[in-house]
């Protein structure tokens, strides 16, 4: 709009003083910042320091004000950049020491709200500066997920270092009396210290729908997402936090947590991804991290456990770690109650009531570095913030003489006054034919009642999921339990061929009958049975320990034109009448695994209308890089061989060609065996 005479006339007679100003010799002290338009409430004095009351969100909603007005503007292109950038220079979080959290916001803000507006206008059409734009962006998020480890690293280092001076203060003046540690409050509390508290290491990142090409989450697998319900169903939102990503080079673990209203989600527009924290030095918060579990109680989102592999796979780590999170401060809570569970992965937790219950999960030897699996039960009060007593061996006593055994990677839920699980796997003994890395999957299911901690073995009906592993779950509002996905490992007799099969059908569980159905594909269309009559079948990727998607052996016209590829370790969620899968990963032949990135949704009340795909798979979900230490590449296998032959003690210190090719099996061998390995110990979780 132009502005109007008056304004015209006012601009004017402004600049014309400024003009006299200079010509008579006054002060020529340079300006930061070109003028504010007259017709823009907003000047850019009024955004140098940060407002007295504190309401960044006001604050924010200015910078927006402004920013639009400036790129309504008639300057040119690279006048209104310049405008930014000064603007954005001003709240470097270097230049505001004392208030870093908040600068950094603002800092955040202005940089994708400027981006989001341009993006609007169009003025990003040319296609290789929104490559180039992308892949900045991506860049910077990928140095934040590496920089956490070693900003909490540095944390607890400087903490260490505190606690060695005031016990040396305290050993120099006498022993001083201890404080008392202060309770954690899970509860929100209405006071202004409280809410302070809270909000101090605040951190929201709002990303609009629109940029969700360059800023929706990146592909993962094993990680959580729970639903928080709202007054109506179209106020649900999703949060998701973690997981992990292998390009067949190196190995990505997640600190991130988004947040996603998929009852707001609509075909006519973009999806509302929020990103509302990821670790960095200063912040308050979880590591990066994967195979851990969350849950939701009382409007907070309860973290625990996990584990991290560094990207060359050579360093481990597994968390036993407590951690809340509050969404409307948008703040974490670490909660120090001891005596929880020792620290572990693929673990599952269910809320009962007020209780949080934690059962399973594996943990690492540190020397042998073989894997342990649990078939604990841990119990948290949320309300007197602490975990129940156990006897001198460390478990809680059990009223019931048959219970369920070690396993990781089950499904684990809570209704009324019970907590249910459901399959898993763990590590198959050998009198099975399990072998070293092979693992047994489970499909019994157990309830365990509070408080009395009494377990109970159900028998189901009808046509389920059967023995596989990687399933996800969630709750129907009328106690129906859903179920997606998941991996089927078929076995030749002589174990020298393995076949994996990923599903991506849906199952339900009726609690009142416990019988199962399937509900897509159609219960009308059977599968081939899934024996190792399979592996003779052309369908098969490759001869060895390849995957194939379970929907190859149906027609299309009996699953449907579209439908989410098999997958395992992925998540779903039930919201405005739709069901929803996010990621997961599988694998395409024997040796690329592909981590996803996509979004489906099935209606719940036509299920035989099948799926829709809400968000395709991104470039980067198809990324990988081929292993350099494959068992069939040829330069490896030379390499190896001339080192046998420089170590291998002879009589010529040569070997034969018969050696050279027995040493060339042998190394083969181990790398399959390796290769093995860390499948079995991907799936575990």
């Amino acid at each position: 709009a132009k502005p109007d005479e008056g304004v015209k006339e006012e601009a004017g007679q402004d600049r014309a003083g400024k003009k006299s100003n200079r010509d008579a010799g006054g002060t020529k002290e340079k300006q930061k910042f070109a003028p504010a338009p007259r017709t823009c409430s907003v000047e850019i004095s009024d955004l140098m320091w940060l407002p007295d009351d504190g309401d960044l969100d006001k604050f924010e909603a200015q910078i927006r004000e402004l920013l639009w007005f400036w790129a309504n503007d008639d300057e040119p292109r690279e006048a209104q950049k310049k405008r930014v950038k000064q603007l954005v220079a001003v709240w470097h979080p270097d230049k505001h020491p004392d208030d870093t959290q908040a600068a950094t916001r603002i800092f955040q803000f202005i940089s994708h709200e400027a981006a989001r507006i341009a993006a609007d206008l169009g003025s990003l059409r040319d296609t290789e500066a929104i490559k180039v734009a992308t892949r900045d962006r991506l860049e910077s998020q990928r140095k934040a997920e590496a920089s956490a480890v070693q900003g909490q690293r540095l944390t607890r280092k400087a903490e260490k270092e505190a606690a060695k001076a005031e016990k040396a203060g305290k050993k120099a003046k006498g022993k001083a009396p201890k404080k008392p540690t202060p309770a954690v409050k899970l509860e929100a509390e209405s006071d202004s210290d409280e809410a302070e508290g809270w909000g101090a290491n605040a951190a929201v990142v709002e990303y609009d729908g629109r940029t969700e090409g360059v800023l929706r989450p990146w592909p993962r697998s094993h990680y959580t997402m729970v639903v928080l319900e709202g007054a109506q169903e179209v106020d649900a939102q999703c949060f998701l936090f973690g997981g992990e990503w292998y390009d067949g080079a190196r190995h990505s673990f997640y600190s991130d947590l988004h947040r996603l209203d998929l009852g707001m989600a609509h075909p006519s527009r973009p999806l509302p991804w929020r990103k509302l924290y990821s670790a960095a030095p200063g912040l308050k918060g979880p590591e990066a991290r994967s195979a851990h579990a969350s849950a939701i109680w009382k409007g907070r989102l309860i973290l625990f456990g996990g584990e991290w592999t560094s990207p060359d796979a050579r360093r481990f780590r597994q968390f036993n770690d407590l951690w809340a999170f509050d969404p409307p401060s948008c703040t974490w809570l670490e909660v120090p109650a001891p005596g929880g569970p020792c620290a572990r992965s693929g673990h599952r937790m269910a809320i009962v009531q007020d209780w949080l219950v934690v059962f399973g999960g594996f943990a690492e030897e540190g020397k042998t570095g073989e894997s342990r699996y649990y078939g604990d039960v841990h119990v948290f009060s949320c309300t007197e913030r602490q975990w129940w007593a156990k006897t001198k061996k460390g478990k809680l006593l059990t009223l019931s003489p048959e219970k369920p055994g070690q396993r990781a990677g089950f499904s684990m839920w809570g209704h009324d006054s019970s907590a249910f699980i459901y399959g898993g796997t763990r590590k198959a003994s050998k009198a099975r034919g399990g072998g070293n890395f092979r693992l047994e999957v489970l499909s019994d299911l157990w309830r365990l009642d509070m408080p009395d901690l009494r377990w109970t073995k159900i028998e189901t009906h009808g046509q389920g999921p059967g023995a596989r592993s990687g399933m996800a779950h969630c709750g129907l509002k009328d106690g129906r339990r859903l179920f997606f996905g998941g991996v089927t490992d078929i076995h030749s007799p002589d174990n020298d061929t393995e076949l994996n099969v990923f599903h991506a059908d849906v199952f339900v569980l009726d609690p009142k009958t416990w019988t199962w159905t399937r509900l897509w594909p159609r219960p009308e269309f059977e599968l081939p049975p899934l024996s190792p009559d399979l592996l003779k079948m052309p369908l098969r990727a490759a001869p060895k320990y390849g995957g194939v998607s379970a929907l190859s052996l149906i027609s299309k016209e009996d699953r449907g034109k579209k439908a989410p590829r098999g997958r395992m370790a992925s998540q779903c969620c039930v919201i405005g009448g739709h069901l929803w899968v996010f990621g997961g990963c599988c694998e395409a032949g024997p040796k690329k695994e592909i981590t996803l990135d996509d979004l489906w949704r099935m209606n719940l009340a036509f299920p035989g209308d099948g799926w829709e795909c809400v968000l395709g798979l991104s470039e980067k979900a198809n990324m990988w890089f081929e292993d350099s230490d494959s068992e069939e590449s040829e330069p490896d296998q030379a390499q190896g061989a001339s080192w046998m032959m420089a170590v291998a003690p002879s009589r010529d210190m040569q070997m034969s060609k018969q050696e050279q090719k027995r040493a060339r099996i042998q190394e083969k061998k181990e790398k399959q065996a390796q290769k093995a390995e860390r499948k079995a110990l991907k799936k575990q979780a």
